[in-house]
């Protein structure tokens, strides 16, 4: 057996090793995990308490969703006596809005499954055990088995709010759907979730991860295109619109119709999947298991750390423009922009906002996300205005927050520019404020649009100006997350004793959304108000000026 050389540009390859006969059928991981379990027999009861903590915490988990989709479902349901969007608006029936909501959903994890994977192992599976002469297709057809058995776990799971929200609570407690419906609809979503694994694997063995993943992402932006014409159709008074047979269709409204006959349709598709994609495992290239091992090790780590930012870095690729792109962004924004240092840090933070394809991709869909809500039937009620218009705040004050976040990273930056901490904090909250004061305005003219119209156009201004004063105050808490401390692991082994170590991993993970919500609360406050006060354009400066002053201050070192 050779190995073969060092690969091209100075890295090291790894050893691909040729035996002289067939592979052995030795497999090491069948092996690892018997010696593993042989060792651990005496920590079983062990084990089984972190079984019981882990599933005692989904449920827990489970049931604050729950609550919220109830309380979401319900403003849904009163929202016909109660509707802020003035007629003529919310014209999308909320089935087919639904229906178009959950086949966007399912692209999503589609999408997610094949950044993981999701056949991938880590670099040290790469090199000691693929460097051997043995057979993977074993080690991975194992692998991705076990994977698609957490994926249906996790449709499963993903179906309990949903399918429970269709209940309604009375004077005499609440009253929940039939248990066969609900559990039909939690095994139709779950065998979605695993047909899409197989299609993710069947794309993984014919080595084109990658251009499926992108494929995913236009049919997403396709679906969004439909649902965008099939609303402005129906407001414009057609009697029907060209994609209003669509929804109706898609597999995304199988798990709501509680029926059987829809998963035992895709148990022959799952089977069949699986015996397409078993055999082909062995032609995955390692360099893509090791990708994807990267990927699935850093979000992994992100999700038992609470960490937001890393979780959202760990499916970033990186700059995915060509190189005539990037400079043609220099060229717009050249040097002698950089006349001071401050200019210098904001057109460098420019740059590199202008260069992550990802940050614009999740403005849009923030700004999606409100105008899908004023147009469906059922999302004028206040509950879903208000919820609506905190989820999109939050992405997009995560996505204006993108070149902060990579400075953050290396503090190191800002001690070479000839400015103090607190002018260097300040400088970095500039740019987010371009992006999301205008951001906040065309939030404002989505709502204002929906509740006001060209009747009012005071009340549209006011809506469109609070929106970019709310912009600002979203800056300031997408800088304190951007910056905020480094977690004290200490404290939380310390706490852990006592079992109280929740505390500060969630305070962690929600460091500057408190801060982006209380920005936007002037908003909120004018979507109630049927005529809006000029005086809460006041009150929105004040919250906008103080939340960005709040983000962006740093205390001096003691």
């Amino acid at each position: 057996m050779n190995a073969s050389p060092a690969g091209s540009g100075g890295s090291p390859a790894l050893p691909a090793w040729v035996p002289a006969g067939p592979p052995t059928r030795f497999d090491p991981s069948a092996t690892t995990r018997r010696l593993r379990r042989d060792r651990r027999r005496a920590e079983r009861f062990e084990r089984w308490g972190d079984i019981y903590v882990g599933v005692l915490g989904v449920g827990i988990l489970l049931a604050y969703v729950l609550g919220l989709v109830q309380f979401l479902a319900q403003g849904l349901r009163d929202s016909g006596a109660a509707g802020l969007v003035r007629p003529g608006v919310a014209v999308v029936p909320a089935t087919d809005a639904g229906s178009a909501l959950l086949a966007i959903a399912l692209l999503g994890v589609a999408g997610l499954l094949t950044g993981l994977g999701p056949v991938a192992v880590d670099r040290a599976q790469g090199l000691w055990w693929f460097s051997l002469p043995v057979d993977r297709g074993p080690m991975l057809s194992r692998q991705l088995r076990i994977r698609l058995v957490w994926v249906f776990a996790g449709g499963v799971v993903a179906w309990l709010p949903l399918g429970l929200s269709a209940g309604t609570a009375g004077p005499f407690g609440y009253s929940g759907p039939p248990m066969a419906e609900l559990v039909a609809g939690c095994a139709t979503l779950g065998l979605e979730f695993v047909v899409f694994g197989l299609v993710a694997a069947a794309a993984q063995t014919a080595r084109i991860r990658h251009g499926f993943a992108r494929a995913l992402m236009v049919a997403g932006v396709l679906l969004a295109l439909a649902y965008a014409i099939d609303a402005v159709s129906r407001a414009a008074g057609a009697a029907r619109s060209p994609f209003s047979g669509l929804w109706p269709v898609l597999p995304s409204v199988w798990p709501a119709a509680g029926t059987w006959l829809a998963p035992a349709a895709l148990v022959p598709v799952v089977v069949a999947g699986w015996l397409l994609v078993r055999p082909r495992l062995d032609r995955i290239r390692t360099s893509d298991l090791l990708d994807a091992g990267g990927i699935s090790g850093q979000a992994g780590n992100s999700i038992a750390l609470l960490d937001v930012r890393s979780l959202a870095r760990s499916f970033s690729r990186g700059p995915r423009r060509t190189s005539h792109v990037r400079d043609a962004w220099a060229r717009l924004l050249p040097a002698r922009f950089g006349a001071s240092p401050v200019a210098a840090l904001l057109r460098a933070e420019a740059l590199v906002l202008l260069r992550t394809g990802n940050v614009w991709a999740r403005l849009l869909v923030s700004l999606a996300l409100l105008a899908g809500t004023v147009t469906a039937h059922g999302g004028g009620s206040a509950v879903v205005l208000c919820v609506a218009t905190a989820l999109a705040g939050i992405l997009a004050a995560q996505a204006a927050g993108a070149a902060a976040s990579e400075a953050a990273r290396v503090p190191g930056l800002d001690a070479l520019l000839p400015l103090d901490s607190r002018t260097a904090r300040r400088a970095h909250g500039l740019l987010p404020v371009v992006v999301l004061a205008p951001w906040g305005a065309l939030a404002g003219t989505i709502m204002g649009w929906g509740l006001a119209g060209p009747g009012a156009p005071g009340d549209w201004t006011l809506l469109v100006a609070i929106g970019a004063l709310c912009g600002i105050g979203l800056a300031g808490g997408s800088l304190r997350m951007a910056y905020r401390p480094e977690l004290d692991w200490e404290t939380v082994l310390q706490r852990q004793v006592l079992g109280k170590a929740g505390g500060p991993l969630i305070g962690h993970a929600v460091h500057g959304m408190e801060l982006m919500l209380i920005a936007l609360v002037p908003l909120g406050v004018a979507l109630l108000l049927a005529p809006v006060p000029a005086v809460l354009l006041a009150v929105a400066a004040g919250v906008g000026v103080a939340g960005w002053f709040a983000g962006t201050y740093r205390p001096q070192p003691l």
